[in-house]
């Protein structure tokens, strides 16, 4: 498995490339072939939260990458409403379709890999944040998102 020498280690969450894609029948319903649940943390919620988190930024990016591309922009806009959904398997095999596709360049895979180190480095500060939220202020905390279409890549 390339996992073991990603820079991420054991939290990574990403499928790297074939090797790393499970067949339908090995996945649980929240993994997807480009990222599962999040694994920074065992809550559910917090969970659910950092996944979508995560696919947004990996779907914002890929379409300002892809932005002259209608048809690849067509298939994250797709990605995204499923993610908003909860539907984190299906939005993270649309995504695999579209960056793991024969075709790929070597530079579209190395974008790809930028902007998997953006959204795990997000869901990281991410966590970091909800950890000491809940610290300050013990209770429930509600966790909400943007779905916005403003991804790290283009700061």
């Amino acid at each position: 498995c390339i996992r073991d020498s990603c820079k991420f280690g054991e939290l990574c969450t990403f499928a790297h490339g074939d090797g790393d894609i499970r067949s339908p029948s090995q996945r649980d319903p929240y993994k997807g072939g480009v990222i599962g649940r999040s694994k920074l943390t065992s809550d559910p919620s917090t969970q659910a939260y950092l996944t979508q988190l995560q696919l947004i930024e990996i779907i914002n990016n890929l379409e300002y990458f892809y932005r002259d591309h209608e048809g690849y922009r067509k298939r994250l806009k797709e990605a995204r409403e499923l993610t908003i959904a909860g539907n984190f398997n299906v939005a993270g095999e649309t995504i695999n379709e579209i960056v793991y596709r024969k075709e790929a360049s070597q530079g579209e895979k190395e974008q790809y890999e930028k902007i998997l180190g953006l959204a795990m480095a997000l869901g990281q500060e991410s966590l970091q944040k909800i950890l000491q939220m809940k610290r300050e202020q013990p209770g429930s905390l509600a966790l909400s998102i943007s779905t916005g279409k403003e991804g790290r890549l283009q700061e």
